[in-house]
């Protein structure tokens, strides 16, 4: 459900920023990264404040944070490879 709720807000917003984050899109990034224009895996506490910097500055985006381009930042070999297999 939220996956077409956000296809329909980003229909009607092209230009705005979506991001997501929480343990739905930490399991199942690849399922996300398509819908999202970030999406951010781990504690949202310590995350969001460096993530919103990033994005409002335009430096690099913390370790935790997916996008398109970089679907899988911050993650070892086994969790990227569990992730793509969807296990």
């Amino acid at each position: 459900m939220i996956i077409e709720l956000v296809k329909k807000f980003k229909s009607l917003f092209p230009t705005k920023i979506i991001f997501g984050g929480g343990p739905e899109v930490s399991y199942d990034t690849k399922s996300f990264v398509d819908v999202f224009d970030y999406v951010l895996s781990g504690e949202a506490e310590e995350l969001i404040l460096p993530f919103i910097d990033s994005v409002v500055q335009g430096t690099e985006l913390p370790e935790g944070v997916a996008t398109m381009e970089k679907p899988y930042p911050g993650f070892t070999a086994a969790r990227r490879e569990e992730i793509v297999d969807g296990e």
